[in-house]
């Protein structure tokens, strides 16, 4: 998501969510929460009716967590 590999031909470049995401953080009073980029508005309304185990199972199931388990237990390498 990060390299912009899952936006729609159009959208930001990594380049331009980074400087925004930046200049947002580097406010007088920054915002905890700082919403940028594709469907970032969509994610936060859904993340209010959504309870965050079943946000972050998708987003693990997503990122392809378990093939990276199974690719670690293969190799015995354990996470501290």
């Amino acid at each position: 998501m990060m390299r912009g590999e899952t936006n729609p031909p159009g959208q930001h470049s990594r380049e331009a969510w980074a400087k925004k995401v930046v200049n947002d953080m580097l406010q007088r009073n920054p915002s905890p929460y700082i919403r940028r980029g594709y469907l970032a508005i969509v994610l936060w309304l859904v993340s209010i009716f959504v309870p965050t185990w079943i946000i972050d199972f998708g987003h693990a199931q997503h990122a392809q967590f378990g093939k990276l388990k199974r690719l670690m237990q293969e190799e015995n390498i354990k996470l501290r």
